[in-house]
């Protein structure tokens, strides 16, 4: 991937991570061989899959991993995935990175099942895992693509979790009480020929509700101690914005299964992502859905929360459609040479192109640019913009062009490259409100015509 500042020197950079997503081996069966009449269009949905992801794997620089590599948390299947996901990707120059899902652990033995698994994982160093049970933070860059570095924070949302159903000791509180209060100030346990010991009858029924639970729902998600929270917290209060690895979503369940719920302390664990200083992007699986949600902080008029879920990589009975990610992290370089994530673009690709088109993202972090410093050639741009977007609030690039090169001399005008690369970097930021080359799937290629429009307040003064 060719970025701004390889082609025209200047500040901003991208850098592109594939996301991928419930793999759940020994349900799919890699059977990419088997090809059926390829060139009539009908071959394994696994190849066609496949496919796409090789069309985007040479300009990727890291590959996220978040979690179910196995259905049945059996260690065999784990390292039969490992060496499918060695084998077919990592001989990119794309780092991979991964965190584990609630179907790679069993309740009971989260510690153990863990460490087994990291172990196994030792046997392919292509792959790094979160080591720690809570969280693992990273500064991450690829030297052979020369990116900039960028933070990384692997979160093990599944450390009390697993694929069988649980319980809170919450919930059978809360049905214990009514329960043991409804039976005693009625005296129905002669009616119902329970057991005239009320706890009895109050376990018995409580054991049916259980029961019926199990049956119907799964019952699962973020369970963290208050010592983990601290952990979390400690992690990433000194980081800037960052990407943030998990299994589990942050946001409502909306997969097929309408009656499942997660009984669980999300929202004390979103809370705290929230709360962060600045943006975080968010990347999960586990509801074997596609979605992209922003969480708004509505005090600074930032994106706080960049909620981004992939679906299986490829089709299983239980889903409706697998897919993958493709996230690019737009940076700006500062004046100190350090890089600072401004905004991302995702891209969602999927089985369902025929009722859900791909379509390109573009989610900028903040437009607050109070506290912005300009160069002096943004600046001028900036006076610019407000000169000839005064009456009608929209021009062309050619406008701007003319307006801001009239009285300067010929060695200092502006190139019309230059002007759009600033005019990207300030749509990104928010000074632009409009930018007709951001809706364009290169936007490299600057045109005289493109128009701008929406030009926000921005300072005029130093």
């Amino acid at each position: 991937m060719q970025s701004i500042s390889e082609k025209n020197n200047y500040n901003l950079e991208y850098i592109r991570i594939l996301h991928l997503s419930d793999f759940h081996y020994p349900n799919i069966k890699f059977e990419e061989e088997t090809l059926i009449n390829k060139e009539n269009g009908l071959h394994s949905p696994h190849i066609s899959i496949l496919d796409e992801v090789y069309e985007v794997i040479d300009d990727v620089d890291f590959i996220l991993i978040s979690g179910d590599f196995t259905s049945n948390a059996k260690l065999e299947a784990f390292e039969d995935c490992l060496s499918f996901v060695c084998r077919k990707f990592s001989n990119h120059k794309a780092l991979i990175y991964a965190v584990l899902g609630n179907h790679d652990l069993c309740r009971g033995y989260g510690k153990q099942k863990f460490d087994a698994f990291l172990k196994k994982a030792q046997k392919y160093p292509q792959l790094t895992f979160c080591q720690d049970e809570v969280c693992e933070k990273k500064r991450i860059t690829n030297p052979k693509s020369m990116k900039p570095e960028l933070d990384l924070v692997l979160i093990n949302t599944c450390k009390h979790s697993s694929d069988n159903p649980i319980i809170p000791d919450k919930l059978k509180e809360c049905v214990e009480e009514p329960l043991r209060h409804y039976l005693n100030s009625n005296d129905i346990s002669q009616e119902k020929q329970f057991d005239q010991d009320l706890e009895k009858e109050v376990q018995y029924v409580w054991k049916m509700i259980k029961s019926k639970i199990e049956e119907s729902t799964l019952i699962d998600g973020i369970f963290f101690d208050s010592d983990d929270y601290d952990v979390i917290n400690d992690s990433i209060s000194p980081l800037g914005s960052f990407i943030c690895v998990s299994h589990y979503n942050l946001v409502s369940f909306s997969g097929i299964d309408k009656l499942n719920s997660f009984f669980s302390d999300q929202g004390k664990f979103r809370n705290i992502l929230v709360n962060h200083d600045d943006t975080i992007i968010y990347l999960n699986g586990h509801t074997h859905t596609h979605e992209c949600t922003v969480i708004e902080s509505p005090n600074d008029q930032t994106n706080k929360l960049i909620c981004i879920t992939a679906p299986p990589l490829f089709k299983l009975k239980t889903s409706e459609l697998n897919g993958f990610n493709i996230i690019d992290v737009v940076l700006k370089k500062n004046s100190d040479e350090n890089y600072k994530p401004i905004g991302c673009k995702i891209k969602q690709i999927n089985n369902l192109k025929n009722e859900n088109p791909t379509k390109m993202k573009r989610i900028r972090f903040s437009k607050n640019v109070n506290d912005i410093k300009f160069s002096t050639r943004e600046f001028q741009i900036i006076k610019a913009l407000k000169h000839v977007t005064k009456k009608s609030g929209s021009a062309r690039l050619k406008q701007i062009i003319n307006f801001v090169n009239a009285d300067m001399d010929e060695s200092k005008q502006f190139k019309i490259d230059e002007i759009h690369d600033v005019l990207m970097y300030f749509w990104w930021i928010g000074v632009l409100d409009e930018y007709s080359a951001m809706i364009r799937e290169d936007e490299f290629e600057a045109e005289l015509l493109d128009y701008v429009g929406g030009v926000l307040c921005a300072p005029l003064s130093r």
